[in-house]
């Protein structure tokens, strides 16, 4: 079985985001471009917090007090989950970082996206998913 916990350890299921637009984001803290767009991806994620969107960074193979670091000195307010042994990873077909997958309120994979991800890219594909 595939898990992920958050930060304080407790178990978080992709499955419980269903009815709210859902963008996951694969990551690490050594991963220059997922440093590179972390302040914008936290910028549309408050922009768009309001509406329902929910993010997901699932932090890849990295110990929670390292990914707790980054979180702090970047002021990140979305989910973070921790896939330490990369089975999520695996799952998702993921094979570098970062990748992106944004889900609508029904569960659908409505785009994926690998490598780092523009402003003006991240709103269009927060519009797909959290449109009516």
């Amino acid at each position: 079985e595939v898990r992920l916990t958050d930060l304080d350890g407790r178990p978080v299921r992709i499955d419980d985001f269903r009815g709210r637009p859902l963008w996951i984001n694969f990551w690490a803290t050594w991963c220059p471009p997922c440093q590179q767009e972390t302040p914008d991806l936290r910028a549309a994620y408050e922009a768009n917090r309001a509406s329902g969107l929910v993010v997901l960074a699932i932090s890849i193979q990295e110990a929670e007090p390292t990914v707790r670091d980054y979180a702090t000195r970047y002021g990140l307010t979305y989910d973070i989950a921790l896939d330490t042994n990369g089975a999520v990873m695996a799952t998702y077909g993921v094979f570098g970082l970062p990748t992106h997958y944004f889900v609508d309120r029904d569960g659908v994979i409505r785009d994926r996206y690998f490598g780092p991800l523009s402003r003006e890219q991240m709103e269009e594909r927060i519009r797909l998913i959290a449109g009516p």
